[in-house]
């Protein structure tokens, strides 16, 4: 097994990159990009610059805002695990009342170091 790297994912959403950008910590392989481990990560949301919304992050892809929250926007539900951990990955988000995010990885950057990697092209 290779050696397990802590990033740092910045994604922001397809539709306007500036509403809800998504900052998360998780371990990956550095050789597969894939994300490691089933324990739950933390991670945070800026909804435009004006609320930052910290949840966490299950294993299953539940993101659980935490019980100060409201039952109906409480739980949001990802499939970003299940991609590789690249710039220009995309994936999903799925927010409460069946709505569905489109989402870009925009940087991964190697907590501890000076790594990271960057989207620099332009989304279809």
């Amino acid at each position: 097994m290779a050696a397990l790297q802590t990033v740092r994912v910045f994604a922001t959403w397809i539709d306007d990159p500036t509403e809800c950008v998504l900052t998360i910590d998780l371990a990956k392989d550095p050789q597969t990009h894939t994300a490691l481990g089933h324990w739950d990560v933390m991670g945070a949301v800026d909804l435009a610059s004006q609320a930052r919304r910290p949840f966490v992050l299950s294993a299953d892809g539940k993101m659980d805002f935490g019980s100060q929250t409201p039952d109906a926007e409480r739980f949001w539900h990802t499939d970003l695990r299940k991609h590789p951990l690249i710039a220009g990955q995309k994936f999903q988000i799925e927010w409460p009342h069946n709505d569905i995010g489109h989402y870009v990885i925009e940087k991964v950057a190697v907590l501890g170091s000076k790594i990271a990697q960057e989207r620099h092209d332009s989304i279809d």
